[in-house]
């Protein structure tokens, strides 16, 4: 036995049985605690302050009260936040701060074997590691957000731009058709896919997409999403799509 192991060990309160701790800042709590070895822990039983298999009133009210319970931030987190321990403790106490995390040991090439044993022992990650979401599987969740959407509110429909409210009003005018819109008698819904059409001329059976730039990739090119959808869109109906560029209008 080393003499980093001889520093960190200690007797069992009752059994005078020797214990050994990995660091100092275990050890420290083990004498706080005046905790014993597992044979005299009296695993299973209650400690002495539950009266009748349940914790009293005082201890109950402060877990209510606890940040974490109420989903509270701690009332010191936002001046704790992107400061140094210097700033937070003072300097010398943030010195013993580091001292007693410089003592806890640091994983080595063989703590990190075992860890990763015993993940694959428990199946982390096996069930799902690797698998994507199916574009079949991905029309059922959105039509079912949108069905649970709707027993809520009955006039619920997706945000819309005015602006392209206003153009399409302006093709009607030109083009002597009529395109629905969020601001002409709602945007056309497609339950099969769970899509809403910007713009839709159901005479001429003619679909427009209102392109703002969130619609396009960093160097103009349209996003793939958007082009599957105006693909699932185009065999569906068997339209003409068309799309208007927000910046060219």
């Amino acid at each position: 036995m080393n003499e980093n192991q001889v520093k960190f060990e200690k007797k069992c309160p009752i059994c005078n049985k020797q214990l050994i701790y990995k660091d100092k800042w275990t050890l420290e709590e083990s004498i706080l605690k005046n905790r014993k070895c597992k044979s005299c822990s009296r695993k299973g039983k209650l400690p002495a302050f539950y009266k009748d298999g349940k914790l009293p009133d005082t201890i109950l009210n402060k877990i209510k009260k606890s940040w974490f319970k109420k989903g509270d931030r701690p009332k010191n987190a936002d001046f704790r936040k992107g400061k140094k321990l210097e700033e937070i403790y003072g300097v010398e106490q943030a010195k013993e701060v580091k001292h007693k995390f410089s003592l806890r040991p640091k994983p080595t090439e063989e703590s990190n074997k075992r860890r990763r044993i015993s993940c694959i022992n428990a199946g982390c990650g096996k069930l799902n590691k690797g698998k994507k979401t199916t574009d079949k599987l991905k029309k059922l969740f959105r039509q079912q957000m949108i069905e649970r959407l709707m027993l809520t509110n009955k006039n619920f429909h997706p945000p819309y731009n005015k602006n392209g409210c206003g153009y399409f009003n302006k093709l009607m005018l030109e083009n002597k058709c009529n395109i629905q819109h969020a601001l002409n008698g709602g945007e056309y819904y497609i339950k099969e896919l769970g899509y809403w059409l910007d713009g839709y001329d159901k005479e001429n059976n003619i679909a427009y997409e209102w392109d703002e730039k969130r619609h396009f990739n960093i160097d103009g090119t349209l996003k793939q999403k958007d082009i599957d959808r105006q693909r699932e869109i185009e065999e569906f109906l068997k339209c003409k799509f068309i799309r208007i560029k927000e910046e060219n209008t």
